[in-house]
């Protein structure tokens, strides 16, 4: 009976973290939405959830390269924060006479990096994904009011090359389909 009752726990935990991930997930968009249009947070979050489903792949691409240069830069913070330290460590005389090894106060050195690098680079990520539901937030629009969905009403100038890149992409998609 033990072995079944494990599993079974296991099995709703593994549930309940799906839930919470999703949750996570469609927060955090909810926030950008609610950023953009002044929406309660509930319709926010449905219209954040369906406009990431309207393009998701392009939220996957982004996200993907984006996790990638996030890991980058905390690598990159961490290691110049050890190269730093290790550097005091030894050519500092008061320090270098007390510790018998670098490795232990190197490792803290890395570990406090990384928490502080995540927390920065975290604000990267989110704006990236902000940066994305204003460009199709102005897509969407465009389409619904009869506008030119490549000339857009309200988006910087440099947006206007990732919306031509992204009606070669569509055009090329659709070519295909028939």
């Amino acid at each position: 009976m033990a072995p079944a009752l494990a599993c079974l726990l296991k099995g709703i935990r593994c549930c309940l973290d799906c839930c919470h991930r999703f949750i996570k997930y469609v927060n955090k968009n909810a926030y950008c939405q609610v950023a953009l249009t002044g929406e309660n947070f509930c319709t926010a979050a449905i219209n954040g959830f369906l406009l990431i489903l309207k393009h998701s792949m392009t939220f996957t691409f982004t996200a993907g390269l984006g996790g990638i240069f996030n890991l980058l830069g905390k690598l990159t913070v961490c290691i110049c924060n050890v190269i730093v330290g290790f550097l005091a460590l030894n050519y500092l005389p008061t320090i270098h006479e007390k510790i018998n090894s670098p490795v232990g106060p190197l490792g803290v050195v890395f570990m406090i990096s990384f928490v502080i690098s995540a927390l920065f680079m975290s604000m990267y990520t989110t704006t990236s994904i902000c940066i994305l539901h204003c460009l199709f937030a102005d897509v969407d629009i465009c389409k619904t009011m009869g506008y030119d969905e490549m000339q857009g009403q309200n988006r910087p100038a440099e947006m206007k090359s990732v919306v031509k890149v992204l009606a070669k992409v569509k055009k090329g998609a659709q070519s295909l389909n028939k």
